[in-house]
C-alpha cells in the first residue's frame, strides 16, 4: 500500500471462484467414490459401480494436500504469459516495468491485488485472466482478508483499518457493553508466571475461559492493522497455556481498549521519503526475566544495552530483506537508517571496541556490523522520548501511548 500510494498506483482486487480446481494433476491419486454419487444414478448403474471401485483424480480437488501448489503453477504460468515476473524475495508478488508504466500483483491464495498506474494495463491483464480462469472482478480494491482499505486519489492516500472485525470480535466475546480505556495495557502490570494457577481447583476456575481464541484473534489485528496493541498480544500469548484470573483481565482490556479505538487504523501518504527503520528493546518489562537479567549483569556492559544491541540486529535483517523487496520494485535504495535510543549498542553496531565484554553474544547478533560496514544500514541515535517503537516493547502512559502510533502513522478512519 505504501508503494501504491508513491508511485500514485491504482489497486483493485480479483477473486477467482474454485481456485483449487484449476490445478493439473501430476500425480496417479484415487480417490473413494463419494456416496452422494450413487445417488444421482439408477438403480442398474448404481449396481454395477458398488463394491471395489475407487476414482482417479483428473484435476485438483479441495483437501489435496497439493492443491495448493498447483493452483499456484497455474497461476505463476498465466501470470509470466503476461510478463509478469515473480520478486526474488517475495515470490508471491509480480512486477512487470514496461514502456515506463508498472504493474504489480500481490497473490493470497485465491485473492489477487493488482495496482497499475496504467487503467488499460490493468483492464488488460483482468480481461487475459478472465480468459483462463473462472473470477470475479471485485474492482477498487475495498475489503480483503478481513480489513478495510480507503483509497483516496484526491489527498493521495490509502487507510487500512478493521474497525468491522473489531466490533465482531466485541460482540463474539460479549464485550458490547463494557467501559473503553484509552491504553491496550496498564503500565504498572507486570504479567508473569507466579500468577498462573498452580492447583487444580484454580485451573478448573479458568479453564473454560476463551483465553487462546481471544488472544488469536487478538494477534491477526495485531500484525494487520493495529502495531498498537502488539506489545500488550505478545505478552499475553506468553501464558497460552496457563492463564490465570488476572491474563484474562489484561486480555479484556485489549478489548475494552479496541472499543475505545475501534476507527483507528494504519494511513498511507506520499512522502517521497525513503526507508527508515527504529528499533527498540526493554529488558525491564518482564518480571519472569529478572534473574536472567542479573546473569548478565556479570558479563556484559548493562542488559539493556545487550537487549538493544539484539533488537539492532533483528531490524537490520528486516530492514536487509525491505531493501531487496525496494530494489526489485523501485530504484536501489541508498543506505538505510536505523533510530535507536540507545548510544552503547550504536557503538557496538560500528566498532569492536567492546568485543572482549561482548564474547557470549551469539555471533548472528554481529551481523549488523556487517551490513554498516557495507554501507547498507546506518545507526543514529534518537532520544527516547522521541522513538515511536516504544509502544512495541512496554506498556504505556496515554499521552506517551498516542504520541507513538501518531508517529506510527495510525488515524481515526470514518
Amino acid at each position: 500500500m505504501a508503494i501504491a500510494v508513491e508511485l500514485g498506483l491504482q489497486v483493485h482486487q480479483l477473486d477467482f471462484t474454485s481456485a483449487y480446481l484449476n490445478g493439473e494433476i501430476e500425480e496417479e491419486v484415487f480417490m473413494e467414490v463419494p456416496s452422494d454419487f450413487y445417488d444421482i444414478l439408477n438403480e442398474k448403474e448404481s449396481r454395477k459401480f458398488r463394491g471395489n471401485k475407487v476414482c482417479l483424480i483428473r484435476k485438483a480437488l479441495y483437501g489435496l494436500k497439493q492443491s495448493g501448489r498447483q493452483w499456484y503453477k497455474k497461476l505463476d504460468e498465466k501470470l509470466k504469459q503476461q510478463k509478469l515476473k515473480p520478486l526474488n524475495s517475495d515470490p508471491c508478488v509480480y512486477i512487470n516495468k514496461e514502456d515506463g508504466n508498472i504493474v504489480i500483483v500481490v497473490i493470497y491464495v485465491d485473492d489477487l491485488m493488482v495496482a497499475s498506474d496504467n487503467p488499460r494495463k490493468l483492464q488488460r491483464l483482468k480481461s487475459e485472466l478472465s480468459k483462463s480462469f473462472e473470477m470475479k472482478d471485485l474492482g477498487p480494491l475495498s475489503f480483503c482478508l478481513g480489513i478495510e482499505f480507503t483509497q483516496d486519489v484526491k489527498k493521495q492516500t490509502i487507510t487500512m483499518s478493521q474497525s468491522k472485525y473489531i466490533k465482531e470480535t466485541i460482540s463474539r466475546f460479549n464485550t458490547e457493553n463494557c467501559k473503553g480505556v484509552t491504553t491496550p495495557i496498564n503500565p504498572n502490570e507486570k504479567l508473569s508466571k507466579e500468577m498462573c494457577p498452580k492447583t487444580e481447583e484454580e485451573k478448573k476456575a479458568v479453564e473454560m475461559l476463551p483465553y487462546q481464541s481471544l488472544v488469536g484473534s487478538l494477534m491477526y489485528l495485531a500484525v494487520s492493522t493495529r502495531p498498537d496493541i502488539a506489545h500488550a498480544v505478545s505478552m499475553l500469548s506468553q501464558f497460552n497455556t496457563n492463564f490465570g484470573e488476572q491474563h484474562w483481565r489484561a486480555a479484556k482490556r485489549v478489548l475494552r481498549y479496541l472499543k475505545n479505538t475501534e476507527n483507528l487504523g494504519l494511513m498511507f501518504k506520499k512522502s517521497g521519503q525513503e526507508l527508515v527503520g527504529y528499533a527498540d528493546a526493554d529488558w525491564g518489562a518482564s518480571i519472569d526475566d529478572e534473574d536472567r537479567t542479573q546473569d548478565m549483569f556479570s558479563i556484559s556492559l548493562t542488559p539493556l544495552t545487550e537487549a538493544e544491541y539484539m533488537a539492532l540486529s533483528e531490524s537490520t535483517k528486516e530492514a536487509i530483506h525491505l531493501r531487496r523487496f525496494l530494489s526489485e520494485v523501485l530504484d536501489q535504495p541508498s543506505t538505510t537508517i536505523i533510530f535507536n535510543d540507545n548510544r552503547g549498542a550504536g557503538q557496538l553496531s560500528k566498532n569492536h571496541v567492546f568485543h572482549n565484554r561482548m564474547k557470549h553474544v551469539d555471533i548472528r547478533h554481529h551481523f549488523i556490523r556487517e551490513a554498516v560496514e557495507r554501507g547498507d544500514i546506518k545507526v543514529e541515535y534518537l532520544p527516547t522520548d522521541q522513538m515511536p517503537a516504544e509502544v512495541l516493547t512496554k506498556g504505556l502512559s496515554s499521552p506517551k501511548q498516542n504520541k507513538c502510533i501518531h508517529a506510527l502513522g495510525m488515524t481515526t478512519t470514518t
